[in-house]
């Protein structure tokens, strides 16, 4: 038998030449790639189809048909390529219809660079101390694989953009990013740290440069997601400005479309259906999406709690508790309204003069009487005498200084006044109404020349008068002060001293009073009584309610806590009935309420309870504690107080709803609402027909006519008997106002809200944006309000500025001049909040345009994404 390698030496140079060739296509083709599952189809079949022909071939060289192996050898190969390649070849991470897939290995290389790019700007703001870096990312819901393919498509877009970034522009980045401190030791610190190279990192960093920059381009947006106020433009500013400053006012007339539902027929059960059917899924005014859409019925439900609670008001225990006797009284009117006059408010306290107390009605004994105080003098601090008063006349000897009189015992002792309202005057700060001419206040003339027609009412007290002990001769006025006295008879000791004559053209004024405490008279005598009854009966009321708590809250544990099968167990009937049972005995309310949102309970005037407050835990409204219980909190008592009306409350949750989209329309509730939304939708035309005729009424008129005159003897509806037309007048108004309240703190800036229309105080932007906007002076129309529940018919009478070049002038000069304030940045944030959804919206347009078709990740991936979350945590 031949040898093997007989065969080996006779075909040895074809041999060599098959060999040389398989070596060649190996070392070429077969190097530039990295794994086999990489080596592309066409490549595959080709190097299998030589190797198996070549094989085949000189399998053939015994029969010496190695030509016809050769080729079955070559097709069998290439197909066995292409079966192979298929088998290795794995699905695109994703499918674009523009610049090609993203396969594995590109995708891999995506993740390699953003994780390039972070570790780098991690460690640049750590070093520099420039904060902290929060990462690249262009989108917001936290899928990555999303991200960085929506990467990839803005990178495809800078390019098509012809977006440039070079390594100048990623240096500036660096150095704005780390407020210029990032060297370039630095620099290469972290990038040895890296194990990279200045290339790799600048290429990375690039990539997501352009990304930024593409997306700025195509959607300015974008910014929205970030906090600064540079995302509002001018326009939008200057939109705002006009919004809180141009002031329009208008005349309006209401057409409630609820008058308009008589007549209409009931509706069937296939038309409530399809309403309720086209707006289950949305609230009332709202889009499904959440969006504003004044007018539109909604039937989503919102969170709905029945509640239970026991009432205790004061005025059903007033009856209850014991009579006020006149001691008690008495002891409340010492302790609460007889009291001096605290230190700040004594005369002379702030340093200003001291008035002098009243003069006595008679001297003491050897001394010359006290000068009366001049009538027309308004002074009466001054410690000297004015011109014209009877004290100049007496001899300076034998006058008493006016500061030493009041002073003096005996003049105390002697006074015609009575000792309690002496008292009373030694305690107030003002002068005796017999002491004091309110003339001059009243008439610009000087004093002095009424001082003749003055005389006699202001020197009254002169005859009152008696001579003095030592014989002194009378003052000269004396006579002319007793002409127009001379019939009246003179005033016993104990009398009330003359009131002064009113001059004739004068005003009456009230004397002041000679006492800052408030007499004792039946009236008082009332008030005080009732101020301790109603004392005791909160007290009392407070007592009952501590009691029926404890009562309460044991019969909700016998409920809510034990087996029904035990006997102290007490179902929710049975409850009930035992606290409504204890409430009637104990003079307390019991109230159950139907289901009720947060906000229904608090506008609900049936049940008050929603207004009342509770002091546990926190300080809120009942309506805020319920709404942010837990829906199984059922049956657990909590307290509150109504502090308008003083009455105290024990309330606690029989049932809770979750919001929701309802099925059909089996909840009588849903129904009563969907049967309410047709009605007023098929009256909704009617009101609009009528509407439009009142305002042809009203462009026929002209300018300057009273409308409230027209429309006299209008009704709502044009039919008699029904509801008459009312027109208003909604006076200057704003579309937006600012807050009038004081600023109280850095971050309590009250923010700036739509203003409140006289007339039309449920206005919303469809009205606003009519009025303000639309409208100009002259103008009548229709206009609906906020939930389309009523019709305005409006016209403008007047805007300030005017609605012309001029006014366009005069307004860009003050937005000009007022530059940037707060409010823009507010409202710009409260439009993004309506415009949530834009971005999300845009990244969807871009995400069809290039038709991306995400590859589901394998199940191994994900395990190994899982598991490497879990090693992070």
């Amino acid at each position: 038998m031949s040898s093997p390698f007989a065969l080996f030496r006779k075909y040895q140079r074809v041999a060599m030449v098959i060999i040389t060739g398989m070596a060649m296509i190996s070392f070429v083709a077969l190097g530039m790639v990295n794994s086999p599952q990489e080596i592309p189809g066409p490549l595959m079949a080709v190097f299998l189809a030589m190797v198996v022909g070549c094989g085949m071939w000189v399998a053939g060289l015994n029969n010496e048909k190695s030509a016809e192996w050769g080729v079955m050898g070559a097709i069998l190969g290439a197909l066995l390529g292409l079966y192979f390649s298929m088998r290795m070849q794995t699905a695109p991470v994703a499918q674009l219809s523009k610049g090609g897939n993203i396969s594995q290995k590109q995708y891999e290389e995506m993740a390699m660079q953003r994780n390039t790019a972070n570790q780098f700007m991690f460690d640049a703001m750590n070093r520099t101390e420039a904060g902290q870096f929060p990462g690249f990312s262009l989108l917001r819901d936290g899928d990555n694989r999303r991200d960085l393919i929506f990467c990839e498509i803005l990178n495809r877009e800078a390019d098509r953009l012809k977006i440039a970034v070079p390594d100048k522009a990623v240096m500036a980045y660096l150095k704005e990013v780390t407020d210029k401190k990032l060297t370039y030791d630095v620099f290469e610190k972290i990038r040895q740290d890296m194990h990279s190279s200045d290339g790799l990192i600048l290429d990375a960093l690039r990539r997501e440069i352009r990304a930024q920059q593409a997306l700025r381009l195509l959607y300015p947006g974008q910014m929205l997601y970030g906090t600064s106020g540079s995302i509002i433009s001018p326009e939008m500013r200057y939109e705002y400005f006009k919004k809180m400053n141009v002031r329009q006012s208008a005349e309006l007339v209401a057409l409630p479309v609820s008058e308009f539902e008589d007549g209409l027929p009931e509706p069937s059960d296939a038309e409530l259906d399809e309403l309720f059917q086209a707006n289950r899924a949305n609230f009332p005014n709202a889009e499904e999406n959440g969006q504003p859409a004044e007018g539109r019925p909604g039937f989503r439900q919102p969170t709905r709690m029945r509640l239970a609670y026991v009432e205790a008001s004061i005025p059903d225990f007033e009856g209850l508790v014991d009579e006020v006797t006149d001691e008690e009284i008495q002891q409340q009117y010492q302790e609460n309204y007889k009291k001096p006059l605290p230190p700040s408010m004594q005369p002379g306290a702030d340093g200003g003069p001291v008035l002098p107390p009243p003069p006595s009605s008679e001297p003491a004994d050897g001394d010359s009487p006290p000068p009366p105080p001049k009538p027309e003098s308004t002074a009466p601090a001054t410690e000297g005498t004015t011109e014209g008063n009877a004290a100049e006349k007496t001899p300076a000897a034998e006058t008493t200084p006016p500061t030493e009189t009041p002073e003096s015992e005996p003049a105390k002792e002697e006074s015609e006044t009575p000792a309690e309202s002496t008292e009373e005057g030694e305690k107030t700060s003002s002068l005796p109404p017999s002491d004091l001419s309110l003339v001059a206040f009243f008439d610009d003339q000087p004093a002095t020349e009424e001082k003749a027609e003055a005389a006699p009412a202001a020197e009254e007290p002169a005859t009152k008068t008696e001579e003095p002990a030592g014989g002194e001769p009378k003052t000269e006025d004396a006579p002319e002060a007793k002409t127009d006295e001379a019939a009246k008879p003179e005033e016993k000791e104990g009398d009330a001293p003359t009131e002064p004559a009113k001059e004739e053209g004068t005003a009456e004024i009230a004397p002041p009073p000679t006492s800052a405490v408030r007499p004792l008279d039946d009236e008082l005598k009332e008030e005080i009584r009732a101020d301790i009854i109603r004392e005791r009966a909160a007290a009392k009321s407070r007592e009952t309610v501590q009691a029926a708590r404890t009562h309460i809250e044991d019969l909700c544990r016998r409920h809510r806590v034990t087996d029904p099968d035990d006997e102290e167990h007490l179902t929710a009937e049975e409850l009930s009935a035992a606290i409504a049972k204890y409430a009637d005995e104990h003079h307390l309310i019991y109230v159950e309420t139907p289901f009720l949102s947060p906000q229904e309970l608090i506008s609900s005037e049936d049940y008050p309870v929603g207004m009342a407050f509770s002091m546990e835990n926190q300080f809120q409204a009942v309506a805020q504690v319920i709404a942010r219980s837990f829906p199984d909190e059922l049956y657990r008592a909590f307290g509150a107080q109504d502090f308008r009306s003083g009455s105290e409350y024990i309330i606690w949750k029989l049932d809770h709803r979750e919001s929701g989209i309802p099925e059909s329309l089996e909840d009588d509730l849903v129904r009563d609402q969907v049967v309410k939304a047709w009605k007023r939708l098929q009256a909704l035309p009617k009101a609009e027909a009528r509407g439009e005729e009142l305002a042809k009424k009203i462009e026929g008129l002209g300018e300057g006519v009273d409308l409230a005159m027209v429309f006299a003897e209008e009704t709502v509806t044009g039919e008699k008997g029904a509801l008459y037309l009312t027109v208003k007048e909604t006076g200057s108004f704003s579309w937006l106002q600012r807050p009038q309240a004081p600023q109280l703190g850095m971050q309590q800036r009250q923010p700036v809200r739509p203003s409140t229309v006289n007339g039309a105080e449920d206005a919303g932007e469809r009205f606003m944006e009519a009025v303000c906007n639309e409208m100009k002076v002259g103008d009548v129309r229709v206009v609906p309000n906020s939930d389309g529940t009523k019709l305005y018919v409006v016209r403008i009478i007047s805007r300030v500025p005017e609605q012309n070049e001029d006014g366009e002038s005069f307004l860009r000069k003050q937005f000009l001049a007022t530059g940037n304030i707060p409010e823009y940045l507010q409202l710009g944030q409260a439009d993004l909040v309506q415009l949530e959804d834009v971005p999300q919206q845009w990244v969807e347009e871009i995400w069809d345009r290039y038709d991306v078709l995400m590859a589901q990740p394998e199940a191994a991936d994900a395990e190994e994404t899982d598991d490497d979350t879990a090693d992070a945590s």
